[in-house]
């Protein structure tokens, strides 16, 4: 019979938890996510910037993910005129694209022309919403 011998190391670093999530240590959470809403340049975009920034929902979703998760660096999450989404591991920074959104809106708004603002501007952002937790995963 052959037995197989397997080390397995561990590295013990103290650990103190927080009161607010006892799995989030205080030591290794050295960093968050700041969110910004970069002015655009083009017009047609203003209303993205307006909308997203007056609800509220990113600043919701940014608090919620710092709240719950441990960052080893900070990460600036923006919208701005630049190609996106993506996540830029250099920079460490999420970039949501004002023309990205604006292409969301436009997509669901030839599949159903009939459709409101109200019900376009929904879709947009909970489109954009769901690309942006894919980004932060990066």
């Amino acid at each position: 019979m052959v037995v197989g011998w397997c080390a397995v190391v561990i590295l013990i670093q103290p650990i103190v938890v927080t009161a607010e999530n006892p799995f989030k240590s205080a030591n290794m959470d050295r960093g968050s996510i700041s969110l910004v809403f970069e002015k655009t340049k083009k017009p047609v975009y203003n209303d993205i910037r307006t909308v997203f920034k007056a609800n509220g929902r990113f600043d919701e979703i940014i608090q919620s993910i710092n709240k719950e998760f441990i960052f080893p660096n900070n990460i600036t999450a923006k919208f701005a005129d630049e190609d996106g989404p993506l996540y830029d591991p250099g920079k460490r920074e999420v970039v949501m694209s004002y023309s990205f959104v604006f292409y969301l809106a436009s997509l669901y708004m030839e599949r159903y022309p009939k459709a409101t603002d109200d019900e376009m501007i929904n879709f947009s952002e909970r489109a954009t919403i769901f690309l942006f937790y894919h980004e932060i995963a990066h």
